[in-house]
């Protein structure tokens, strides 16, 4: 009996467990370096030193191949690179050709709560440019320069917002009916408990109660 009503509660465990587990939405998409991006628009790399180090923030940009202000925000990184490459990296998706990034431009749009309206669209910590004008270079340089100058605890990784934002929003969707099963989770394991101690204490009545006859058949016998 107490077999059974443990498999039962572990099988209920199992049921509730990917209700209240967060699964990862982003695991991997196609993407490109900086290196890597600025070759596929035939730009040639003007730092040559240039390198990725774990200390650079992260520059979030989604693109689409042969889009012209793409390539405008690319040379102009390209053009800072020897007094800022030291600063950035870059993370480019390209979303006209493919439908995953894209997928995915929608997902940090959406977490980002600035409209995802076309490319390039880029982001330094939580500073969104959806678009690229040369208007917005020094800014860019300023983004760059106070992601780079926060503690690492403190950096914003987009990808990582959009992650949670999502996982948040069906958290918050499914609570009502989590809550239920939770109750009714509890309420089975109450049940079952009180169950048990029920039986038990009914158990150690039944053999006093063998016992006493017993000892009152050998108490008999005897005289």
């Amino acid at each position: 009996m107490k077999k059974k009503i443990l498999t039962f509660l572990v099988t209920l465990g199992v049921i509730l467990l990917p209700l209240t587990a967060n699964a990862s939405l982003i695991d991997e998409y196609e993407h490109k370096n900086f290196k890597d991006t600025l070759a596929a628009e035939s730009i040639e790399l003007k730092n040559k030193d240039y390198k990725e180090t774990d200390d650079q923030i992260t520059i979030y940009m989604f693109r689409g191949q042969g889009c012209a202000y793409c390539r405008s925000f690319l040379e102009f990184l390209n053009s800072i690179s020897n007094e800022y490459g030291k600063y950035f990296k870059l993370v480019s998706f390209e979303v006209w050709e493919n439908e995953e990034n894209n997928t995915l431009f929608n997902k940090v749009a959406t977490a980002t709560g600035e409209e995802a309206g076309g490319v390039p669209y880029i982001i330094i910590g939580e500073t969104v440019y959806p678009g690229y004008i040369s208007d917005w270079n020094d800014a860019i340089k300023t983004a760059i320069k106070t992601e780079y100058d926060k503690n690492a605890s403190d950096r914003v990784d987009i990808l990582e917002k959009a992650e949670n934002y999502e996982a948040e929003v069906k958290k918050a969707e499914n609570a009502p009916y989590v809550k239920t099963i939770w109750w009714t989770f509890g309420f089975v394991v109450v049940a079952t408990a009180a169950i048990i101690t029920v039986n038990a204490i009914q158990n150690k009545k039944v053999l006093k109660a063998l016992e006493e006859l017993k000892s009152n058949k050998e108490t008999k016998k005897n005289k």
